[in-house]
């Protein structure tokens, strides 16, 4: 009775570790931009972390004076925080110049609204400008990432997998 022997080898690729839903989560965690926003309206920064059930948390430091009353802070915050979601970053501009109208149409929007809030945020009229810039600064580099649909289409390359398979068969090697 002749058995013939078989062998398999076998080589998979994958880029393990960025395969998972937490690489998607981490690219599209608007979280820390919106954060920087109300920690500059606030007058605070970051200036270390703290860990608290189980969690690490941001520390904040005064540095400077508020921007903003509580009212002005959290009416920006709630104005600004839909428009850097996870859900924003996926949209799509076509071109350059689909960005470009939308990024003066957001400005010109900020600062309206800044203007017509002004005494309501016990805002200083010498601070709009550069808390306008601060904020656009901010948005700006976020909102490149809808050109083209570039940021969904880079979730293919995120989600990676090769697999070869070789199959060697017979009972005697002779020819080997």
């Amino acid at each position: 009775m002749d058995r013939e022997q078989e062998s398999v080898t076998g080589f998979n690729q994958s880029n393990d570790g960025y395969t998972t839903a937490g690489v998607i989560q981490l690219r599209l965690d608007t979280a820390p931009l919106v954060d920087n926003i109300e920690a500059y309206l606030r007058g605070t920064r970051i200036i270390g972390y703290k860990e608290e059930l189980g969690a690490m948390v941001p520390v904040f430091g005064t540095i400077g004076r508020p921007k903003l009353n509580e009212v002005g802070v959290q009416s920006v915050m709630s104005w600004i925080a839909p428009l850097m979601s996870p859900a924003t970053v996926q949209g799509n501009f076509k071109t350059v110049d689909d960005l470009n109208n939308y990024l003066c149409r957001l400005e010109i929007d900020l600062y309206s609204y800044l203007m017509i809030n002004i005494y309501d945020f016990a805002l200083s009229e010498y601070d709009i400008d550069g808390l306008v810039d601060g904020i656009m600064n901010t948005c700006e580099p976020f909102f490149t990432r809808l050109l083209e649909n570039k940021e969904r289409e880079s979730y293919s390359s995120t989600m990676v997998s090769r697999e070869s398979h070789a199959r060697e068969s017979g009972g005697f090697k002779i020819f080997k």
